[in-house]
């Protein structure tokens, strides 16, 4: 099997299980700081805005998520990629 296959794989599940758990978790970020009264605030990485939650003066809140969701899937992706490669190595090395 090639190092690309070995790689491919668990790069595009790893990205995608994260992407869902960190969508999953702005349904989570939302209801919280809906049950809290909270003000408007932005989750994030300095410009990288992960989740950002606005509340109008009417009381109605919308989370949004950013560019960051999408960044931080692609990193977890890339290690699960990378530790896939070790592990394929390290059974290459025992045959």
């Amino acid at each position: 099997m090639t190092r690309l296959r070995v790689w491919a794989k668990p790069f595009i599940l790893g990205t995608l299980v994260a992407v869902a758990l960190l969508v999953a978790c702005q349904v989570i970020i939302s209801i919280f700081a809906d049950s809290r009264d909270m003000s408007s605030f932005h989750l994030g990485l300095g410009s990288l805005t992960i989740y950002d939650v606005q509340r109008s003066a009417n009381g109605s809140s919308v989370t949004t998520s950013g560019p960051g969701v999408l960044v931080i899937g692609i990193a977890i992706g890339m290690l699960n990629g990378f530790g896939a490669l070790f592990l394929h190595r390290e059974r290459d090395d025992r045959e």
